[in-house]
């Protein structure tokens, strides 16, 4: 929300987004973060085993499901938000097992896992379905805006990739894309601190001569 990156990761592409994220997350407990943290994902995130990751190391999630992402338990729902039990089955289970044989027995003994989904209609017509463990305070409507909020994570890679001309990297050496890499995000860092300089003093001197507007 501060616009500044602060952990990012890049990997082969063999390597799954949520092994990274898990880093990433992991990252927030060396940098001394101790307000509450609630993580906000794109389609593509939630497996059963990365949500009892989150659940695990105690932070709250929102995540956007795809069209097919749970359908069984989303038809059977009586309303348009309520709480779900997302049963792990022998199917499921198997998927974990392969992959993740540490997480395999305790998800086996635990049986379920009890989330929270949330389904809108978009301006398009779509369906926006969240799911989450936030409690039922917080509104429908402010989960949306919650999740339309990481927009902003998108802008930034937008501007590594396509402004800062990222993927023309100086090797083709894993050396020489991860030192391009952090030399960027390094870039970006430093232009945003100026900008957020910048921008509280333009907002001093606007209250200053009692500005309209900010």
């Amino acid at each position: 929300m501060n616009h500044f990156y602060l952990d990012i990761e890049i990997e082969h592409i063999c390597i799954s987004e949520n092994e990274l994220e898990k880093r990433n997350l992991k990252q927030l407990k060396k940098i001394g973060i101790r307000k509450p943290v609630v993580a906000v994902f794109d389609r593509g995130y939630p497996s059963l085993e990365f949500i009892d990751f989150l659940e695990t190391e105690g932070i709250h999630y929102l995540i956007r499901l795809s069209s097919n992402d749970y359908m069984a338990e989303r038809k059977r729902m009586q309303s348009a938000d309520e709480k779900v039990i997302l049963k792990h089955s022998s199917a499921r289970l198997q998927k974990i097992r392969k992959k993740h044989p540490e997480r395999y027995e305790q998800m086996q003994k635990k049986g379920s896992t009890l989330v929270r989904i949330s389904k809108s209609t978009l301006p398009s017509g779509n369906e926006l379905a969240l799911m989450t463990d936030l409690p039922d305070t917080i509104t429908a409507e402010e989960l949306a805006d919650l999740y339309y909020q990481r927009w902003e994570i998108e802008k930034k890679y937008n501007t590594l990739k396509n402004k800062m001309k990222f993927e023309s990297v100086t090797g083709k050496a894993t050396v020489y894309v991860h030192q391009d890499f952090w030399a960027q995000v390094l870039v970006y860092n430093m232009v945003q601190d100026i900008r957020n300089s910048a921008d509280e003093e333009d907002a001093a001197a606007g209250r200053e001569n009692r500005n309209k507007y900010p």
